[in-house]
């Protein structure tokens, strides 16, 4: 192995090995059912990745669909930084019994924003169907902002339907937005009932323009 004088490595076996930017993962048409802890997909950085067209079901201590920023994507003595960038997208997804008490977080959220030690910015949800879920319904938690890490932007959810929330824990809601969360989040054409905002830095707006 060599390495030229453009700094990439320079295999023997005749061709060059890089290390690209991870990102454009797709989950596609995949049905996920678990009875015991995990996600059904679950996202924690990258450029640009998507989840379209997938059924989670039965996830009793874990979200059907993950958005985290928990674990570390970046490296300061590499020069890399793997957080979320670029567009990411779930589209046309189906979470039925999803959502339920993970021993170390507490109840998770079928659909689930997690700002932790980053902050998540150009996320879009739409067509999403929540049903049964053992929690509230779609939930923002930001762990991360009493590091004074983590905030939401340029995220829009639109036409996210949400039936029967909290069979699990009563009490519950469609939308719960923790009191730790800093941002904002666009909902367009959804039908969410109960909606819940306790957080004075975080801002749910309304769009009503059909698109």
């Amino acid at each position: 192995m060599t390495v030229s004088r453009f700094g990439r490595r320079l295999s023997d076996q005749g061709f060059v090995g890089q290390a690209p930017r991870p990102g454009h993962n797709v989950f596609r048409r995949s049905t996920g059912q678990l009875t015991f802890l995990g996600n059904g997909a679950a996202i924690y950085g990258g450029e640009s990745n998507r989840i379209e067209d997938c059924l989670f079901s039965n996830f009793s201590a874990g979200c059907g669909i993950l958005f985290s920023t928990t674990f570390p994507t970046s490296d300061a003595d590499r020069k890399t930084d793997n957080n979320f960038s670029g567009l990411t997208v779930v589209q046309n997804c189906k979470l039925q019994r999803c959502g339920g008490s993970d021993h170390s977080w507490g109840w998770r959220g079928p659909l689930q924003i997690c700002l932790d030690r980053r902050s998540i910015a150009v996320l879009r949800i739409s067509q999403v169907e929540i049903l049964d879920s053992f929690s509230d319904g779609l939930t923002v938690v930001a762990p991360g902002s009493l590091k004074e890490n983590g905030i939401l932007a340029d995220a829009r959810v639109e036409r996210v339907i949400v039936r029967n929330c909290g069979i699990g824990a009563p009490g519950r809601h469609g939308l719960m937005v923790r009191e730790d969360a800093i941002g904002a989040l666009t909902l367009a054409e959804c039908d969410i009932p109960s909606i819940q905002n306790n957080s004075a830095h975080f801002a749910l707006q309304t769009d009503r323009q059909k698109r």
